[in-house]
């Protein structure tokens, strides 16, 4: 089917077919959900599928050879996030497999497919189909068919646009590209003369040599290219810049450091700081504890360690509350002795599947967990009822609810019940809880997967609306949060996650709790950073990390604001007594930014405004750009200048009498190797005037053996050599004359000091757990990937600094 020289794109007087038209079979359906299909939507249904089915009837005049062109979508699947191979049938004859590229994990990049085949005279039938079971090898969008004839002999028969439409911002320029077509769809670099024009030049105009687009209005225009043989037209959108207005003096709540959050409990491999710097999170967690020391409990392979449930669970609550993170916990799985199914999870409908007797014991099983909690001094902070539908409905959402106030009956709040959708319990059990005397604090949901991108504003607020409905019509139920529990969406986008993160506050949701999709990255928090243990640094910090930890800095009140743009570009700001944050995600299109501020609390105060932008970078992602000289009015207006399509900015106005802003160490990096006179980094602190590096034996820092002040530069390293093979902790501070700062959540890092640093990488163990009863007499030893690693020692001691040793073994 393949020709060596082949088109990429189809020919633009090809026959066009959209997917939205054709035959669907199979679980192939219509959505609308991802930007930038061309008919009435784009067909998906392949995910999880073996069966799903587009079927193309195309007419053509005569028999013979024709290209064919898919245009189609393949971001990220599940456990699949590579290239695709979809089933390919011509008129019903046996499918052939062909490849599809995939090169973002986001589902709104489109690709095509061209193909060579040969048709014959009238109609025939284009089949795309998926044929493999859950592995999402063959999980494709489809868009639309292209269809031309195929010619021996080819001659140029027309020109083309480098793009079909441009989109640019009043007052910026955009380049466009033309080429030379053959019948053949083949594109050449043109050898004509070319003059261009706009349709509309009070909207748009071009420059007549050249093709550069300048906007001047927000409006749509054509542009015209016309050689001696051909004219090509293209369409241009205008784009207003946008405008963000702050209404400080409009307080909407306070701000809440634990609003947003992930789902499982970090292993030990994972160093402390990747957690504090980010501030107290929620952090998502099943009975008995998924992934954590690396037992899974999605199928019934963990009930070989069941026995160790209560001591493992509360290990993990330790690990989370060391760190200052709220304990967010999910009653359930299902128990061996509680379960109707032999595993797990239930069953993935909407059904109640266990009996009376199984219900009771899984109530029993709920009490004994939680009181275990109890008498080990823990409380949760959330007690979620249900999860989907897991371990049951409405019979175990009242069950647990009880077992919750049976043990605890100081206030914990209960939430629930998780469902599959936004709709998929379309009451959330608010009228059955009030039926039932019992109490619903925070209904939540799980929605977007992974063919979604970000939530908009006014998808959110829809949400958000019909829960608080129900909540005004049921207060007896105590409705106090709404709770979006779990966002699945597939991008790994950092911008369309703070579009997400942005509209959660704007809302008015309450919690935000990121869903975990990356294959083999369950110990990441929910893949904020990497640990795959396929890759050397077994907790890199993602971009998406950096948007969790820009948040993390916002504090005060949220603030209420309106944005004037399309949904891609929204913003959420919250005032403080020194400083208001305004974080906002840029449309798809780069331009001017418009930032007003009405009733700013500093009025009279010298003031300016640091600009910080989400950049690709492990150390240093949210990076300092530059400052804007602010006056300070009752009314501030900001522009920012070249503010890059789906940026990611943060804006600081800041008094500029105030303590240093935030910073946060880079290196040694935490749990590292380093050796005797290591050098300290960290990042700059904006009005910072000099440092102070403590560097103790301690985790609390006491009695320093470094303790210097007065350092001007960003980094230190140390004079005198420090002790082989010892653990050391450090933490810098930053001072100017109106005070100091620590850095971000007073984070503390470490290192061990090593005559060669290049020794394995950290890691952690798993199993048994701490504490653990009933132990065989020939136990299993598990723990995590060390890298660079070419062999382990086991050390087995009844006691706790290890010596005598019973087992010693390399």
């Amino acid at each position: 089917m393949l020709l060596e020289n082949m088109p990429t794109v189809p020919h633009p007087k090809a026959d066009i077919y959209y997917a939205s038209d054709a035959e669907l079979s199979g679980g192939a359906r219509i959505e609308i959900a991802n930007r930038g299909y061309t008919g009435k939507g784009y067909v998906s249904g392949y995910y999880d599928s073996s069966t799903a089915c587009t079927t193309f009837t195309v007419e053509v005049p005569t028999d013979g050879e024709y290209f064919i062109s898919l245009r189609y979508a393949a971001g990220a699947a599940g456990n699949w996030s590579s290239d695709r191979v979809v089933g390919l049938s011509i008129n019903g004859a046996e499918k052939e497999d062909i490849p599809f590229k995939s090169i973002s994990p986001n589902w709104d990049v489109w690709l095509e497919n061209v193909q060579k085949i040969r048709l014959r005279s009238g109609k025939n039938s284009i089949a795309y189909m998926a044929f493999t079971e859950n592995d999402n090898s063959d999980c494709i969008n489809i868009d639309k068919l292209s269809v031309w004839p195929f010619y021996e002999n080819p001659s140029i028969d027309a020109i083309v646009f480098q793009r079909s439409d441009y989109s640019v911002s009043e007052k910026y320029s955009i380049d466009t590209g033309i080429y030379e077509v053959d019948s053949n769809g083949m594109q050449s670099q043109i050898s004509s003369i070319v003059t261009y024009s706009s349709s509309n030049t009070s909207v748009a105009v071009v420059d007549e040599i050249r093709g550069k687009i300048t906007g001047i209005m927000a409006g749509t225009a054509n542009i015209i290219a016309k050689t001696p043989e051909f004219t090509a037209e293209a369409s241009v959108t205008v784009l207003a810049n946008p405008t963000i207005s702050v209404d400080c003096d409009n307080k909407k709540r306070q701000v809440d450091p634990s609003t947003f959050g992930y789902i499982l409990t970090p292993n030990y491999d994972v160093p402390d700081s990747r957690m504090t710097l980010l501030g107290p999170l929620l952090n998502r967690e099943t009975i008995p504890v998924q992934t954590f020391q690396a037992i899974g409990d999605l199928d019934a392979s963990y009930y070989a360690y069941e026995g160790s449930i209560l001591q493992r669970y509360l290990e993990a609550y330790k690990r989370v509350r060391s760190v200052g993170y709220k304990w967010y916990m999910l009653l359930g799985m299902n128990p061996s002795w509680a379960t109707s199914s032999g595993s797990p999870i239930e069953t993935f409908e909407n059904k109640e599947t266990k009996s009376d007797e199984q219900q009771a014991r899984f109530k029993q099983y709920i009490k004994d967990v939680l009181q275990y909690f109890k008498d080990n001094g823990a409380k949760p902070d959330f007690a979620n009822l249900t999860n989907e539908y897991w371990t049951g409905t409405e019979k175990t959402f009242k069950g647990n609810w009880e077992a919750v106030r049976e043990v605890y009956p100081d206030f914990i709040p209960t939430v629930g019940p998780g469902a599959v959708g936004f709709a998929g319990i379309p009451d959330y059990y608010i009228p059955f809880a009030s039926e039932n005397n019992i109490t619903l604090e925070g209904p939540c949901w799980h929605a977007y997967w992974v063919n979604d991108r970000y939530v908009t504003y006014s998808q959110l607020k829809e949400w958000r609306d019909v829960i608080a409905q129900y909540q005004e019509k049921y207060p007896e139920t105590n409705g106090k949060y709404i709770i979006w529990e779990e966002n699945n969406a597939g991008s790994k986008d950092p911008t369309d996650w703070t579009r997400s993160m942005a509209n959660v506050i704007r809302t008015g949701v309450t919690q935000n709790i990121k869903g975990c999709l990356e294959p083999r990255n369950a110990n990441g928090m929910s893949d904020l950073i990497t640990t795959n243990v396929l890759e050397q640094n077994p907790a890199a910090r993602r971009p998406l990390w950096w948007v969790y930890y820009m948040f993390g800095l916002m504090s005060g009140y949220y603030v209420d604001i309106i944005t004037d743009s399309t949904e891609d570009f929204t913003a959420a700001a919250c005032v403080d007594i020194n400083e208001t944050k305004i974080i906002f995600a840029k449309n798809d299109c780069e331009g001017l930014v418009h930032i007003k501020l009405g009733k700013q609390p500093y009025l009279g105060e010298s003031i300016k405004a640091d600009l910080y932008k989400i950049v690709y970078s492990e150390n240093n992602g949210l990076k300092y750009q530059y400052s804007i000289p602010v006056k300070s009015e009752e009314e501030l207006d900001i522009t920012i200048d070249h503010v890059g399509a789906n940026e990611t900015w943060m804006v600081v106005v800041k008094k500029i009498n105030s303590t240093p802003s935030f910073f946060f160490p880079i290196g040694p990096d935490d749990g590292e190797a380093a050796t005797s006179k290591p050098t300290f980094t960290w990042s700059k602190a904006q009005d910072a005037t000099s440092y102070t590096l403590r560097v103790s034996m301690n985790k609390d820092l006491s009695n320093p053996v470094i303790y210097e002040k007065g350092i001007i530069d960003t980094s230190y390293t140390v004079t005198s050599e420090l002790l082989l093979e010892e653990t050391y902790y450090w933490h810098v501070s930053a001072e100017n004359e109106f005070g100091s700062t620590s850095a971000s959540n007073n984070t503390v890092y470490s290192f061990k000091v090593k005559a060669n640093v290049n020794v394995p990488g950290q890691f952690g163990p798993y199993l048994p757990s701490v504490n653990a009863p009933n132990e065989s007499v020939t136990p299993e030893f598990k723990w995590s990937v060390a890298y660079n690693a070419t062999s382990y020692r086991l050390v087995i001691s009844k006691n706790p600094d290890m010596s005598d040793p019973i087992v010693n073994v390399a």
